[in-house]
Protein backbone atom coordinates (compact mmCIF):
# COMPACT_ATOMS: atom_id res chain seq x y z
CA UNK A 1 0.00 0.00 0.00
CA UNK A 2 2.85 2.33 -0.88
CA UNK A 3 1.96 6.01 -0.91
CA UNK A 4 -1.27 5.64 1.03
CA UNK A 5 -2.60 8.77 2.72
CA UNK A 6 -2.24 7.84 6.34
CA UNK A 7 0.48 8.33 8.89
CA UNK A 8 1.20 6.93 12.33
CA UNK A 9 2.23 9.07 15.28
CA UNK A 10 2.38 7.54 18.76
CA UNK A 11 0.35 4.61 17.42
CA UNK A 12 -2.53 6.91 16.42
CA UNK A 13 -3.86 7.94 13.06
CA UNK A 14 -2.71 11.41 12.10
CA UNK A 15 -6.07 12.90 11.29
CA UNK A 16 -5.16 15.93 9.18
CA UNK A 17 -4.47 13.98 5.99
CA UNK A 18 -4.30 17.07 3.80
CA UNK A 19 -1.54 18.56 5.94
CA UNK A 20 0.33 15.26 6.04
CA UNK A 21 0.14 14.86 2.27
CA UNK A 22 1.58 18.35 1.79
CA UNK A 23 4.67 17.27 3.77
CA UNK A 24 5.43 14.29 1.51
CA UNK A 25 8.28 14.47 -0.98
CA UNK A 26 6.37 13.18 -4.00
CA UNK A 27 5.63 14.38 -7.49
CA UNK A 28 2.54 16.33 -8.50
CA UNK A 29 0.78 13.30 -9.98
CA UNK A 30 1.42 11.10 -6.93
CA UNK A 31 0.28 13.89 -4.63
CA UNK A 32 -2.99 14.17 -6.55
CA UNK A 33 -3.48 10.39 -6.25
CA UNK A 34 -2.91 10.54 -2.50
CA UNK A 35 -5.36 13.40 -2.10
CA UNK A 36 -8.01 11.54 -4.09
CA UNK A 37 -7.45 8.38 -2.04
CA UNK A 38 -7.68 10.31 1.22
CA UNK A 39 -10.98 11.79 0.16
CA UNK A 40 -12.34 8.30 -0.57
CA UNK A 41 -12.01 7.08 3.03
CA UNK A 42 -12.98 10.15 5.04
CA UNK A 43 -16.50 8.81 5.66
CA UNK A 44 -15.21 6.13 8.04
CA UNK A 45 -11.56 6.98 8.85
CA UNK A 46 -11.75 9.47 11.71
CA UNK A 47 -9.03 11.58 13.33
CA UNK A 48 -7.48 9.99 16.38
CA UNK A 49 -8.34 6.40 15.46
CA UNK A 50 -5.85 3.94 16.87
CA UNK A 51 -3.63 2.12 14.42
CA UNK A 52 -2.74 -1.52 14.94
CA UNK A 53 0.39 -2.46 13.01
CA UNK A 54 2.01 -5.83 12.27
CA UNK A 55 -1.17 -7.71 13.04
CA UNK A 56 -1.92 -11.23 11.80
CA UNK A 57 -5.31 -12.92 11.88
CA UNK A 58 -5.35 -16.70 12.02
CA UNK A 59 -7.08 -19.60 13.68
CA UNK A 60 -6.00 -20.35 17.24
CA UNK A 61 -5.96 -24.10 17.92
CA UNK A 62 -8.35 -24.46 15.01
CA UNK A 63 -10.80 -21.94 16.44
CA UNK A 64 -11.73 -18.42 15.23
CA UNK A 65 -11.64 -15.25 17.28
CA UNK A 66 -14.65 -14.91 19.63
CA UNK A 67 -15.01 -11.13 19.53
CA UNK A 68 -14.67 -8.36 16.96
CA UNK A 69 -11.38 -6.59 16.55
CA UNK A 70 -11.12 -3.29 18.46
CA UNK A 71 -12.16 -0.10 16.68
CA UNK A 72 -9.25 1.23 14.65
CA UNK A 73 -7.12 0.93 11.53
CA UNK A 74 -5.27 -2.23 10.53
CA UNK A 75 -2.92 -1.41 7.64
CA UNK A 76 -1.43 -4.29 5.65
CA UNK A 77 -3.29 -6.84 7.76
CA UNK A 78 -2.05 -10.39 7.22
CA UNK A 79 -4.85 -12.95 7.19
CA UNK A 80 -4.80 -16.72 7.06
CA UNK A 81 -6.58 -17.89 3.90
CA UNK A 82 -6.20 -21.62 4.47
CA UNK A 83 -3.76 -24.23 5.78
CA UNK A 84 -0.29 -22.86 5.10
CA UNK A 85 -1.63 -19.94 3.08
CA UNK A 86 -2.01 -16.25 3.84
CA UNK A 87 -2.80 -12.95 2.17
CA UNK A 88 -2.89 -9.25 2.99
CA UNK A 89 -5.68 -6.69 3.23
CA UNK A 90 -4.28 -3.28 2.33
CA UNK A 91 -6.36 -1.56 4.98
CA UNK A 92 -9.02 -2.83 7.36
CA UNK A 93 -10.95 -0.23 9.32
CA UNK A 94 -13.23 -1.31 12.15
CA UNK A 95 -15.66 1.52 12.79
CA UNK A 96 -17.54 2.27 16.01
CA UNK A 97 -20.74 0.76 14.58
CA UNK A 98 -18.98 -2.59 14.17
CA UNK A 99 -18.73 -2.54 10.38
CA UNK A 100 -15.58 -4.01 8.84
CA UNK A 101 -14.38 -1.68 6.07
CA UNK A 102 -12.03 -3.47 3.67
CA UNK A 103 -9.99 -1.20 1.41
CA UNK A 104 -7.85 -2.31 -1.50
CA UNK A 105 -5.59 0.40 -2.88
CA UNK A 106 -4.68 0.48 -6.58
CA UNK A 107 -2.53 3.24 -8.02
CA UNK A 108 -2.60 2.00 -11.63
CA UNK A 109 -5.31 2.48 -14.20
CA UNK A 110 -7.84 -0.27 -13.50
CA UNK A 111 -11.26 -1.37 -14.66
CA UNK A 112 -14.10 -2.55 -12.45
CA UNK A 113 -14.61 -6.26 -11.70
CA UNK A 114 -12.76 -6.77 -8.44
CA UNK A 115 -15.80 -8.29 -6.77
CA UNK A 116 -14.25 -11.74 -6.29
CA UNK A 117 -11.04 -10.31 -4.84
CA UNK A 118 -12.97 -8.22 -2.31
CA UNK A 119 -15.33 -11.11 -1.59
CA UNK A 120 -12.39 -13.40 -0.83
CA UNK A 121 -11.10 -10.87 1.71
CA UNK A 122 -14.51 -10.59 3.35
CA UNK A 123 -15.13 -14.35 3.39
CA UNK A 124 -11.79 -15.03 5.06
CA UNK A 125 -12.29 -12.20 7.55
CA UNK A 126 -15.72 -13.60 8.42
CA UNK A 127 -14.24 -17.08 8.88
CA UNK A 128 -11.57 -15.78 11.25
CA UNK A 129 -13.80 -13.28 13.07
CA UNK A 130 -17.40 -14.59 12.92
CA UNK A 131 -18.64 -11.73 15.10
CA UNK A 132 -18.43 -9.37 12.12
CA UNK A 133 -21.84 -9.13 10.43
CA UNK A 134 -21.43 -6.26 7.96
CA UNK A 135 -18.67 -5.65 5.42
CA UNK A 136 -18.09 -2.48 3.41
CA UNK A 137 -15.58 -3.42 0.71
CA UNK A 138 -14.20 -0.93 -1.77
CA UNK A 139 -11.47 -0.33 -4.30
CA UNK A 140 -9.68 2.95 -3.66
CA UNK A 141 -8.22 3.74 -7.05
CA UNK A 142 -7.98 7.38 -8.15
CA UNK A 143 -7.34 6.17 -11.72
CA UNK A 144 -10.35 3.85 -11.77
CA UNK A 145 -12.39 4.31 -14.91
CA UNK A 146 -15.95 5.20 -13.96
CA UNK A 147 -17.58 5.32 -10.56
CA UNK A 148 -15.76 3.91 -7.51
CA UNK A 149 -16.25 0.18 -7.00
CA UNK A 150 -17.86 -0.62 -3.67
CA UNK A 151 -19.73 -3.62 -2.28
CA UNK A 152 -21.70 -3.89 0.97
CA UNK A 153 -22.27 -7.44 2.18
CA UNK A 154 -23.86 -9.04 5.20
CA UNK A 155 -23.48 -12.60 6.49
CA UNK A 156 -26.11 -14.16 4.15
CA UNK A 157 -24.40 -12.54 1.15
CA UNK A 158 -21.06 -14.01 2.18
CA UNK A 159 -22.52 -17.51 2.45
CA UNK A 160 -23.36 -17.44 -1.26
CA UNK A 161 -20.05 -15.81 -2.18
CA UNK A 162 -18.13 -18.40 -0.19
CA UNK A 163 -19.78 -21.22 -2.14
CA UNK A 164 -18.86 -19.51 -5.41
CA UNK A 165 -15.23 -19.04 -4.35
CA UNK A 166 -14.95 -22.63 -3.14
CA UNK A 167 -16.30 -23.88 -6.49
CA UNK A 168 -13.66 -21.86 -8.35
CA UNK A 169 -10.89 -23.16 -6.06
CA UNK A 170 -12.01 -26.77 -6.55
CA UNK A 171 -11.94 -26.27 -10.32
CA UNK A 172 -8.45 -24.79 -10.08
CA UNK A 173 -7.28 -27.76 -8.01
CA UNK A 174 -8.83 -30.26 -10.45
CA UNK A 175 -7.36 -28.46 -13.48
CA UNK A 176 -3.86 -28.93 -12.09
CA UNK A 177 -4.17 -32.69 -12.58
CA UNK A 178 -6.64 -32.97 -15.45
CA UNK A 179 -5.58 -31.32 -18.74
CA UNK A 180 -9.10 -31.85 -20.08
CA UNK A 181 -10.35 -29.10 -17.75
CA UNK A 182 -9.94 -25.80 -19.51
CA UNK A 183 -7.88 -23.17 -17.69
CA UNK A 184 -8.30 -19.43 -18.18
CA UNK A 185 -5.21 -17.79 -16.68
CA UNK A 186 -5.30 -14.07 -16.11
CA UNK A 187 -4.35 -11.31 -13.67
CA UNK A 188 -6.79 -12.73 -11.12
CA UNK A 189 -4.57 -15.82 -10.80
CA UNK A 190 -2.32 -13.96 -8.36
CA UNK A 191 -5.05 -14.40 -5.73
CA UNK A 192 -5.32 -18.18 -6.21
CA UNK A 193 -3.57 -20.53 -3.79
CA UNK A 194 -2.68 -22.85 -6.70
CA UNK A 195 -0.90 -20.17 -8.72
CA UNK A 196 2.61 -21.36 -7.89
CA UNK A 197 2.06 -24.86 -9.26
CA UNK A 198 -0.54 -24.26 -11.96
CA UNK A 199 0.31 -25.79 -15.38
CA UNK A 200 -1.47 -22.96 -17.21
CA UNK A 201 0.66 -20.38 -15.41
CA UNK A 202 3.81 -22.38 -16.17
CA UNK A 203 2.91 -22.49 -19.86
CA UNK A 204 2.33 -18.73 -19.87
CA UNK A 205 5.77 -18.20 -18.36
CA UNK A 206 7.40 -20.38 -21.02
CA UNK A 207 5.63 -18.55 -23.84
CA UNK A 208 6.83 -15.22 -22.43
CA UNK A 209 10.49 -16.21 -22.77
CA UNK A 210 11.99 -14.81 -26.01
CA UNK A 211 12.79 -17.54 -28.54
CA UNK A 212 16.41 -16.40 -28.97
CA UNK A 213 17.27 -17.04 -25.32
CA UNK A 214 19.14 -20.31 -24.90
CA UNK A 215 17.87 -22.68 -22.23
CA UNK A 216 20.09 -23.14 -19.18
CA UNK A 217 22.82 -25.76 -19.40
CA UNK A 218 22.00 -29.05 -17.79
CA UNK A 219 23.95 -30.02 -14.71
CA UNK A 220 26.51 -32.70 -15.58
CA UNK A 221 25.59 -36.19 -14.44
Amino acid sequence: MKGTPYSIRNNEFYGDMAEWIRTQDVGVEQRELMEAAAEAVTDFVLPGMQVFVDRRLKMRNGKPRKTKLPVGLYPELEIETGPGRHGYIDLLVVSADGVAHIVDWKSDYVEHDHELQLAAYAVNLKRLVPAFESFDCRIVAPRLKGDPEQHYWTTPDLDALRERIETIERRADDAMWDPAIRSCPGEYCQYCHACGKCPAQSQNALEAVPADIEPPMKKPE
